[in-house]
């Protein structure tokens, strides 16, 4: 997974009803790009029956490395989350990717994963090319509007 490499969401709807337990969901990635750049894992969830969330627990899994992206203690409410990793730099994209959520509410409450997914992020260098791009469009539109004043 480089910057024009593979990501994927998976759109589930796993939930735990009595508020004790976990959500563990998996992703069979079908790519041999080692991974170049950092990855954004983004998980959507709904929180019911409680106002907040603070003994959630999440993390993800690939070819033995482990990124914890909740931990407990963090105030977690119903939306969608971005968390930004460098983890997995260096390892080959292809395989199981396995997410897990620990759910131990003490208020009834309980969490729904609705999807989950991971994106590369952009090397730098891409993305200062097309900032520069789009610099070098403003510049000349710029002069063009200034040439037809004058």
């Amino acid at each position: 997974m480089s910057a024009h490499g593979q990501s994927f969401t998976n759109f589930v709807n796993e939930s735990v009803p009595d508020g004790k337990g976990d959500i563990t969901v998996s992703y069979n990635l079908h790519s041999h790009q080692t991974i170049s750049t950092p990855l954004e894992i983004y998980v959507d969830l709904t929180v019911f029956g409680a106002a907040d969330v603070t003994s959630l627990e999440g993390t993800i899994q690939h070819k033995g490395v482990t990124y914890d992206f909740f931990s407990f203690g963090n105030d977690v409410k119903s939306g969608q989350y971005v968390f930004p990793t460098s983890d997995f730099i260096g390892q080959d994209g292809e395989g199981s990717w396995n997410l897990t959520l620990t759910d131990d509410l003490k208020n009834g409450g309980c969490v729904e994963l609705n999807s989950w997914g991971i994106a590369s992020v952009p090397e730098p260098s891409s993305a200062a090319i097309i900032l520069l791009g789009f610099a070098s469009l403003i510049l000349i539109q710029r002069k063009n509007f200034l040439h037809e004043k004058n």
